[in-house]
């Protein structure tokens, strides 16, 4: 599977890649005029299969960034612990915590997490999922530090049940609770002193 570098070297050479803000760049107003019309069945097709095509890679990229995007203005728009990620969260957390129960949630280290004795811990925790969640081992971006955006260097690739997993432990524990308060503030911020700006040009 490509990691995060990797794709990030992808889309600087395919299109004019300055921020890693999906929705708050050129970016995926460029990735969907120019492969909206691409087949779906590719973009369903798991990461590892792109490795050498970096077409195809390059659309797998863009479907993961718009998944972080979507998801991220949804904590910050209404409360995590009504947001409902997959059919089955009630099952997911109940075994992610007896599996792991004193996994920090809140900051994720990425080198722990990928280390070997991690993975093996992981490895037939995800399996267990094969029959149970769709595209349970595509790779999805997930923010390490929960209480920051999904900016670059806050984002770690993970497979889609880890993302699962820990995401609805910090939705459900109150991990996620601060970014409405913390990023709607911000825009608010911003709308405020651009309307001021505005004013003082009239």
């Amino acid at each position: 599977m490509p990691n995060l570098a990797e794709m990030l070297r992808v889309l600087q050479k395919t299109s004019h890649f300055y921020m890693f803000r999906p929705c708050r760049s050129p970016l995926i107003a460029l990735l969907r005029m120019n492969y909206r019309h691409r087949s779906l069945e590719v973009l369903s097709r798991p990461a590892d299969e792109f490795e050498n095509d970096q077409s195809l890679e390059f659309l797998w990229a863009s479907k993961a960034f718009e998944h972080s995007e979507v998801y991220f203005n949804l904590l910050c728009s209404v409360d995590p612990k009504l947001l409902k990620i997959t059919p089955v969260d009630d099952l997911i957390y109940k075994l992610f915590r007896e599996e792991f129960p004193v996994m920090d949630i809140r900051v994720i280290d990425e080198t722990h997490l990928k280390s070997t004795k991690e993975k093996e811990k992981w490895r037939p925790f995800c399996e267990r999922f094969k029959n149970i969640l769709e595209d349970y081992s595509f790779g999805t971006l997930l923010r390490a530090n929960a209480e920051e955006d999904n900016r670059e260097e806050n984002m770690i690739l993970v497979t889609r049940i880890q993302f699962c997993c820990i995401e609805i432990a910090r939705n459900r524990e109150g991990v996620n609770d601060i970014l409405r308060k913390k990023f709607r503030s911000i825009e608010s911020d911003k709308e405020s002193n651009l309307s001021t700006h505005k004013e003082c040009n009239i």
